[in-house]
Parts: C-alpha cells; sequence; structure tokens
C-alpha cells in the first residue's frame, strides 16, 4: 500500500534551545507499507482515527521519525493505492 504523507507537523524543540535546519524537513513524501493491515485502511486517515488504523499511523509515524530525526506531532495520512 502506498500513502502521501502530507501537512507534516514536526516536533522540533530542543532542550538546548537551538533552532534546527529545517529546510531538510519534507513537508510531503510518499511511504509504501506491506499489505499485512486488516482491515485496509480508508483512503483518508488521521492521526487521532479509529483504533484499528493504529498499527498502520504508528508505523507511518515511527518511519518518520526514524528517517528524518525528528517526532511527528501531526499530518494527513492518504492511501494512494
Amino acid at each position: 500500500m502506498l500513502f502521501e504523507i502530507k501537512d507534516i507537523d514536526w516536533d522540533t524543540e530542543t532542550d538546548d534551545g537551538e533552532e534546527p535546519d529545517l529546510n531538510d524537513l519534507p513537508e510531503t513524501l510518499l511511504i509504501e507499507l506491506n499489505d499485512r493491515y486488516d482491515p485496509k485502511p480508508p483512503l483518508n486517515i488521521s492521526l487521532s482515527n479509529k483504533p484499528e488504523y493504529e498499527d498502520i499511523i504508528e508505523d507511518i509515524v515511527n518511519q518518520l521519525s526514524d528517517t528524518h530525526a525528528w517526532c511527528v506531532n501531526n499530518c494527513t495520512i492518504t492511501r494512494i493505492q
């Protein structure tokens, strides 16, 4: 399944008060996840959506955080296929 993630609100607060370089953080990107999820997600899901999509949302947010080294406060997730 392919997802478009957009409107990403990155948590860029640091303990030391330094301003991070936000130019490297994407506002929109595509993430592909395997088809192991049941039920299949609808076309649009959000971070506050129904519990049956928690695994998908968690996988997407974790992949964003792992790849870009910042946590995500919020984003819009749209299943493309």
